[in-house]
């Protein structure tokens, strides 16, 4: 077992400023509504599930005017993260009018002045994401669910939580390349330059595979934008690997230069294994977890 304190110069670790923590729930207990479990773009209303509004987990001193996680505010509003300076970045929470009609996670939305305004025609515990500067539309996105320290999504879902601690959204994972779609809302990377990476999410990263969904998913990041940036080459900072590969320490795959700390390595499915010499296809996620096929036989070319 290697234990590494080095996941950003193995390009695992998002924007500078980024908390990462992931836990999944079962769809069951997120109340996705009619859509796809663990699909973001299928409609569909989230409930706090197993996790209360207790008035006791409630720290709206933390965020400014209210407690995003527990949703505080009166009736008719909703805590919605905003940036209090005006500016393109969220650094604080606040109490927004709830719109007449709010959308759903998935469902297209329209923000208010700006997109980081807080003020939007999402419903209570989403956010309108990646709003267009100039239309001022786009898509609900649902926050995550139970605490900070204890937070929840539903399942091939991640909670992305920014500087400041909000915003704290439910990412879904990507779908490597080449794997089909694994549902009908399938998660690609773009715009090009991106691929979808192993990312780490949890608190101590320590490269054991196969791995917890619970503290690992899958993520969009700059690819190499170079095809020869594949198997064996050295990966690190600010040098991902093209699509169809992801960054492993050197410990867990043979490395063009035996001096490197990481290089990459390609994705493989269990079921039909096809890796290069001197590798063999591997598990990437433990078993026990209701996720779908194309994760419960999603592989990686590592070491014999």
């Amino acid at each position: 077992m290697k234990r590494l304190g080095f996941a950003a110069a193995l390009g695992l670790s998002l924007a500078a400023g980024c908390t990462c923590m992931s836990r999944t729930v079962p769809a069951e207990a997120t109340g996705t509504g009619g859509g796809s479990a663990g699909d973001p773009t299928s409609g569909g209303s989230q409930t706090a599930g197993p996790f209360p509004d207790l008035p006791g987990n409630c720290h709206p001193e933390r965020y400014g005017d209210c407690d995003p996680w527990c949703q505080d505010c009166p009736e008719g509003q909703k805590c919605a993260p905003w940036s209090s300076d005006g500016g393109p970045i969220w650094d604080a929470a606040r109490c927004v009018p709830l719109a007449p009609a709010p959308k759903g996670v998935g469902k297209p939305c329209t923000a208010v002045g700006s997109g980081t305004s807080g003020v939007d025609d999402c419903e209570k515990r989403a956010m309108c994401w990646n709003v267009d500067p100039e239309t001022l539309e786009g898509t609900c996105i649902g926050l995550c669910r139970g605490t900070a320290d204890a937070p929840a999504c539903p399942r091939q879902h991640s909670c992305v939580v920014l500087s400041g601690g909000v915003p704290m959204v439910c990412s879904p994972w990507c779908t490597p390349w080449p794997f089909p779609p694994w549902e009908e809302g399938d998660v690609a990377c773009g715009p090009p330059g991106m691929a979808c990476h192993l990312r780490f999410y949890g608190s101590e990263l320590v490269w054991e595979f196969p791995v917890s969904p619970m503290e690992w998913g899958l993520g969009c990041l700059p690819d190499a934008s170079y095809p020869d940036v594949t198997q064996g080459v050295t990966c690190e900072a600010g040098a991902y690997c093209y699509h169809g590969y992801t960054c492993v320490p050197s410990s867990l795959v043979p490395c063009n230069d035996p001096d490197a700390d990481a290089c990459c390595t390609a994705w493989c499915d269990l079921m039909a294994p096809d890796c290069p010499a001197g590798t063999a296809c591997k598990p990437v996620f433990e078993d026990g977890f209701d996720l779908s096929p194309v994760f419960d036989n999603l592989g990686l070319c590592l070491g014999l």
